[in-house]
């Protein structure tokens, strides 16, 4: 399941267990991120942040130990200023996700960690 930052958020559901990035690399649900060869390096990791309901930016937590993001596949429709996060397989990722507040995140800034 990707979820999409893009202006028209929306699901869509891959039929593989847990995907394939742009390199074979196995996806990892909450940490797998496809982005823009334009903006990041494939294999980056990736600090992303949201403004709160006080215009704060707070960082989005991955499920990875030290909560950042990995670049780690493209796509057709990824283009410069949108990111797509991989949920994992079936609904309840949807629900997951959600969860983690990111069902609706339509101003977000990255910071590439070194």
């Amino acid at each position: 399941l990707w979820w999409s930052t893009s202006t028209n958020p929306s699901w869509k559901v891959i039929s593989n267990q847990f995907g394939l990035g742009a390199y074979n690399n196995n996806l990892i649900p909450g940490v797998s991120v496809a982005i823009s060869r334009e903006q990041y390096q494939l294999g980056s990791k990736l600090r992303i942040e949201k403004q709160n309901s006080n215009g704060q930016w707070v960082q989005v937590k991955s499920a990875a130990r030290d909560y950042n993001f990995i670049a780690a596949d493209v796509g057709g429709a990824i283009i410069p200023g949108r990111i797509d996060f991989y949920a994992g397989p079936g609904i309840q990722s949807e629900k997951n996700f959600e969860r983690a507040g990111l069902g609706n995140l339509n101003s977000f800034r990255v910071t590439v960690v070194e």
